[in-house]
């Protein structure tokens, strides 16, 4: 990835974040840069699945702007734009631990600041209410989606934890 990203010529842009799922997609995130067209640098072969550039002008995409991590059995969907924990060996082994302590089925299940819906959707079962907040849009859009992929029914809020929280409390409880 270094290699192209040096031959990318990115000398005007002010900042670069690459970012990588476990199932072999590389994504670069550029910001500032004036060069109008990456899609040399992506698609088979070529190390980068998708590349996004972000400037005065707006953002563009190149190939796929999205990661796509598994864990365990589930599929989750993710954007540059959104938070995902990209140690997943360390995630899942946690998630695994709170998994064992909840033992079985649990009426609600809330995950705040919930992100693209992963921590949730692990921990909850066939008969769980999954409930999520996020402040994030594109990430509820992703968390909303996943949960589909994932066979569960959830309800997500998009608003700030702290604002939205006592009135879902007032319509579960």
């Amino acid at each position: 990835a270094l290699d192209k990203i040096n031959e990318m010529n990115l000398k005007d842009a002010t900042s670069l974040i690459l970012r990588c799922d476990n199932t072999g997609h590389l994504i670069a995130v550029i910001f500032g840069t004036k060069i109008k067209d990456f899609s040399s640098f992506v698609g088979e072969e070529k190390i980068f699945t998708g590349i996004v550039t972000v400037n005065e002008q707006g953002t563009k995409i190149f190939g796929d702007e999205y990661l796509y991590f598994r864990l365990d059995d589930l599929k989750f969907k993710v954007s540059y734009r959104s938070f995902f924990q990209i140690h997943t060996d360390a995630a899942l082994n946690m998630l695994r631990y709170c998994s064992m302590i909840l033992k079985g089925e649990h009426q609600n299940i809330l995950d705040l600041y919930c992100g693209v819906g992963s921590i949730g959707q692990f921990l909850a079962g066939s008969k769980t209410n999954l409930y999520g907040i996020e402040i994030v849009k594109d990430a509820v859009d992703l968390a909303k989606e996943n949960a589909k992929e994932n066979g569960l029914e959830a309800k997500y809020i998009v608003g700030k934890t702290e604002d939205r929280l006592k009135n879902l409390l007032k319509n579960i409880v």
